[in-house]
């Protein structure tokens, strides 16, 4: 429906047009026309013409073949202020050089064609045709995402950051890395046995040891949990 009250209403539009172009296009034309007061025309054959403007540029205009040396009449279809001048000196009309597409009758054939109104489904002809299901939806494996992926114009660029410094050879000086700091005075305990001097993932963390060192170990452990007990320290094995 908004397709045959949009034609509809370009249709009757077009009964107010005072120009055989359109208003935008009318527009344009006459601040160009503004802008040919600058130009001076200096004729070279008998559709071209050498243009001078008094910004000391220069254009080659030709109006036969609709072109102009600053490309906007090739690309737009509509007569530059170059061309506009070099009309005036011939005394004919600018818009005999405008682009066929800008005119009315060209207007008029786009939106010549009527889009004819549709009843109601319920005043539809019914078929004995079976009739269409969507298709059944299979549900993929994996788990589902839940972010939408991102456009171009949403992904942000990343930021680029200046190369390291240099030395006089042209080698990067190394920069400190952080390093994890080892964890001293304190027993680490399995998360599955709960013994201690090894961890779930590497066990046998006392074949090294004799024991009477693991029996003072034992001891130290034990003191340290009696101390945890009455609050003077926390638990020693904990990770």
């Amino acid at each position: 429906m908004y397709i045959m009250l949009r034609m509809v209403n370009r249709r009757a539009a077009r009964r107010n047009w005072k120009h055989p172009v359109g208003p935008k296009i009318f527009k344009i034309i006459e601040k160009s026309k503004v802008e040919s007061t600058c130009c001076i025309p200096k004729m070279a054959s008998e559709k071209e013409y050498l243009v001078q403007h008094l910004s000391g540029r220069q254009f080659v205009v030709k109006l036969k073949e609709s072109t102009c040396s600053c490309r906007r009449w090739d690309l737009c279809g509509i007569p530059c202020s170059h061309a506009i001048a070099c009309i005036f000196t011939r005394d004919e009309s600018v818009n005999t050089y405008v682009h066929d597409c800008y005119k009315k009758e060209a207007y008029l054939n786009s939106y010549d064609t009527m889009i004819h109104p549709v009843p109601g489904m319920d005043l539809w002809d019914g078929t004995d045709l079976t009739p269409l299901k969507p298709p059944i939806c299979k549900q993929q494996p994996g788990r589902p995402k839940r972010k939408r992926i991102a456009s171009v114009s949403e992904v942000e660029p990343q930021a680029h950051y200046p190369p390291p410094p240099t030395n006089l050879l042209g080698e990067h000086k190394d920069t400190p890395q952080p390093q994890r700091l080892r964890k001293w005075f304190v027993e680490i305990a399995c998360g599955k046995c709960r013994k201690l001097g090894h961890n779930k993932v590497r066990k046998g963390g006392y074949k090294g040891m004799g024991n009477q060192a693991r029996q003072d170990l034992h001891g130290f452990v034990g003191q340290s949990s009696g101390a945890q007990a009455s609050g003077k320290m926390g638990r020693p094995w904990r990770l």
